[in-house]
């Protein structure tokens, strides 16, 4: 009887620990409520895996990492609307921030279908910071010119405004996610939009379930 009582007081604390993502992504959409107010963008914010459940502290480490994501994509990812509609696509722009389970590791993807990265930009700016030679510059591949956005003080922005600056602060997100023993990819299509993959080890979101 003593040891079903402990598994049910330790069951309800690991409960009282878990939230839904919903809890995250609902504040992200007011955040961006207010930008479309502020800077007359229209943007439509799709939400998906919002039922997957973390443990709370770890939600709230998210919630810095993502907002910076989710910024950068309204700031520079979407176009105008004038630009996209002589592009030919909708006049609203389109986010999404999508969270799965694969394997051992919870993924959430932030995505625009924006303009996409400007590898050129990236390339002349690794050069200008002196990070790469031009020689050097001339040979990385897109997903070399990527990485780069993550190196510390890297910005395609000069300067970058109050609102966001592509590559301003990614330094930052992927400490916050190693800290967390995970990590950040981003891939990019000209046009078509950017991806950033933030992977969260299960270990640290559902490790709580485990409890019996």
């Amino acid at each position: 009887l003593q040891q079903q009582i402990l598994r049910e007081v330790r069951h309800g604390l690991a409960e009282a620990r878990i939230v839904p993502l919903s809890k995250l992504f609902d504040r992200l959409a007011r955040i961006l409520d207010l930008l479309m107010t502020d800077y007359g963008k229209p943007v439509e914010l799709r939400l998906t895996g919002t039922e997957i459940l973390v443990d709370k502290a770890i939600a709230e480490r998210l919630y810095d990492p993502i907002l910076h994501l989710l910024r950068n994509a309204f700031d520079h990812g979407i176009e105008s609307p004038e630009i996209r509609e002589s592009l030919g696509k909708p006049s609203a722009g389109q986010i999404s921030i999508h969270a799965y389970v694969e394997g051992q590791n919870t993924f959430i993807e932030v995505s625009d279908d924006g303009q996409g990265l400007n590898f050129q930009l990236i390339r002349d700016r690794a050069v200008q910071l002196s990070l790469q030679s031009l020689e050097q510059a001339s040979l990385l591949t897109e997903e070399a010119l990527t990485d780069l956005l993550f190196e510390p003080g890297f910005s395609t922005v000069a300067p970058a405004n109050e609102l966001s600056g592509r590559g301003v602060g990614l330094d930052v997100v992927r400490s916050q996610l190693r800290s967390l023993q995970g990590s950040i990819q981003a891939t990019s299509q000209p046009q078509q939009g950017t991806v950033f993959t933030l992977r969260i080890p299960d270990v640290l979101t559902m490790a709580t379930f485990e409890l019996s």
